[in-house]
């Protein structure tokens, strides 16, 4: 297994804030083991979708967990009411 997609629902205004920023700023330096970062929105709202990289051979790893919290400030407890979903699972790099 050589990574995964996620995506996330984004329901609060300041979440979305924050996802907005983090595609402007340099979150490839900030979280090395992210490969794909979008903003998508709906009709019923927005999701955060991305790509991290679970090969530890291929450097650093990540979890949606860690990613959420280091891009967008939410703590693990928060995440626990959010919807977080594996979109895929990515076999090659």
């Amino acid at each position: 297994m050589k990574g995964a997609r996620y995506s996330v629902r984004l329901d609060s205004e300041e979440h979305l804030g924050r996802a907005s920023e983090a595609l402007g700023g340099e979150w490839r330096q900030s979280m090395p083991a992210l490969r794909a970062l979008a903003l998508e929105a709906d009709g019923s709202g927005a999701s955060l979708t991305f790509e991290v990289n679970l090969d530890q051979t291929a450097g650093d790893t990540a979890t949606a967990k860690k990613v959420l919290e280091a891009l967008l400030a939410i703590p693990p407890a928060e995440q626990a009411g959010m919807s977080i979903t594996r979109e895929a699972t990515l076999l090659q790099g």
